[in-house]
């Protein structure tokens, strides 16, 4: 049985999500074409692609409903971007390039991404703990 999974990407992430989603398409299309086999999640990805297109017009949240294993790995996408992010934004002020400001914006974008993720974990039922 194929497991859904729901979740709300608040509307400053939608934009992110939204590139996110297109090369995680992208990707899934190029394996596709290699292995010769068109997966099932392209429809859904492809109407994700388009909602969340449409959302971060309104700069409106995002909700999200898929296949859980898809959207997994969109939230994790998207909290692995923050996190990387954070981490420059982190080299950058300790070079003197940015702002404490800058700095704590970043931190609090990872952790709206971490929210992301730990609804997804939860609303799924996994946990390592």
């Amino acid at each position: 049985m194929l497991r859904v999974l729901n979740v709300t990407v608040p509307a400053e992430d939608v934009g992110a999500m939204h590139e996110l989603l297109s090369m995680l398409r992208t990707a899934k299309d190029e394996a596709a074409s290699r292995d010769g086999a068109e997966p099932d999640e392209l429809p859904v990805l492809d109407e994700l692609i388009h909602l969340a297109e449409r959302q971060g017009e309104a700069h409106a949240p995002l909700e999200l409903s898929g296949p859980a294993g898809l959207i997994r790995d969109a939230a994790y996408g998207l909290l692995l971007d923050g996190v990387d992010a954070l981490a420059d934004a982190c080299r950058s002020y300790e070079a003197g390039r940015s702002s404490l400001g800058e700095l704590v914006e970043a931190g609090e974008a990872a952790a709206r991404r971490l929210a992301l993720m730990k609804a997804v974990e939860e609303s799924d039922g996994w946990s390592a703990d």
